[in-house]
């Protein structure tokens, strides 16, 4: 993304709402000039850019040689600097006019951001990879010191060394009066205090992974360069059980299943009566275990007001679906077919259901 380009566009008078693409790069750019974002009026209340995760994999972003200097060799500069050192000036610029703002952590100055006021963010989207040496502090002084904050994500892939994501803390330890309308969060610790807030007007929670799980089950390098915390059922039971949330209408849940499974499912098809948008992300602990499909979809079919459901059930032969075998992978073609017309029959049970999706890797 060239400057010329950028600036361009934040001439324009009427542009209120920057979205970047996922493989936007900053790759052999210079920064942005501050000075010029400094002097350009300014009236965005939406800022979103959010490159695609994949990038790590694809090349150790602060390895990658940017520049070359007078003499034509090589420049190391991080990108991330980069991205930095351009975006930084102009999120800064817009904090009183921002509404919805969406950054990858490794270049949020949140130690800048915190001493500042953001009137009218309502919206606040983290994503990319946790960063190390960063203090929990400042993301939780950060996010409980948005006014209007409504709509929290915070999906940030985590290296093998940080553990789960700590958002606001321990529960005991911090109190806050934030509530919130949607809650989007890859490995929470399940003891943090986000889980206590006010929930009340909460209609929108995910607890997901980040990138998805069945990448990490799939690709050895994937596998190998972040860690999954995915919940347990017995952990996604207890967090479900201890929020009030009576008007939850869009559930996203990503866990592995223990003995606590068949009570969990009974508790979100009978907890939230407004509940219409439901994902199960649902994996196998023992990974030679058949999945009971058919019994998973009967206990959450009781859920009467759901809409839409879809499920990723870790089928244990999904793979086949892939195989070079033709005769197999047709055989196991119509496994498939089979299990999705059995669940849709089951659902029919409930009166408002429009749509349901089976996940087949």
């Amino acid at each position: 993304m060239p400057w010329a380009a950028f600036k361009r566009c934040l001439s324009l008078p009427n542009i209120t709402s920057i979205t970047f693409e996922p493989r936007t790069s900053y790759i052999g750019i210079y920064p942005f000039p501050g000075h010029e974002i400094g002097s350009i009026p300014l009236a965005l209340t939406a800022f979103s850019y959010n490159p695609d995760i994949w990038r790590i994999l694809d090349k150790d972003p602060s390895q990658a040689p940017l520049h070359t200097d007078e003499n034509g060799s090589p420049n190391m500069v991080n990108l991330y600097t980069t991205e930095s050192l351009s975006l930084s000036p102009l999120v800064l610029r817009i904090r009183e006019t921002l509404q919805s703002l969406t950054l990858p952590i490794e270049i949020a100055p949140l130690d800048r951001m915190v001493l500042l006021s953001w009137p009218q963010l309502r919206e606040l989207s983290l994503s990319g990879q946790s960063p190390n040496g960063v203090s929990p502090s400042l993301l939780r002084n950060f996010v409980t010191a948005l006014p209007r904050l409504a709509r929290l994500s915070v999906q940030l892939a985590r290296k093998f060394s940080q553990g789960r994501l700590s958002l606001l803390g321990p529960k005991t330890c911090h109190s806050t009066s934030l509530a919130l309308s949607s809650s989007t969060l890859a490995y929470p610790d399940p003891s943090d205090a986000i889980f206590s807030i006010d929930s009340i007007s909460l209609r929108e929670l995910s607890i997901r992974d980040q990138p998805r799980y069945y990448y990490h089950l799939g690709f050895s390098d994937v596998a190998k360069c972040w860690y999954a915390p995915i919940w347990s059922s017995a952990e996604a039971l207890s967090v479900l059980r201890r929020m009030e949330m009576p008007n939850l209408h869009t559930l996203e849940l990503v866990y592995e299943t223990d003995n606590d499974d068949d009570e969990l499912l009974r508790h979100i098809s009978s907890s939230f009566p407004h509940l219409t948008h439901l994902e199960l992300h649902r994996y196998r602990k023992d990974r030679k275990q058949i999945v009971p499909h058919a019994h998973v979809a009967q206990m959450l079919a009781s859920a009467a007001s759901l809409r839409s459901v879809n499920l990723n059930l870790d089928f244990h032969d999904d793979p086949e679906l892939y195989c070079e075998n033709m005769a197999e992978r047709s055989r196991y073609k119509r496994v498939k077919d089979g299990r999705g017309w059995e669940l849709a029959s089951i659902f029919e049970a409930c009166p408002s259901l429009e749509y349901v999706a089976l996940l087949v890797m």
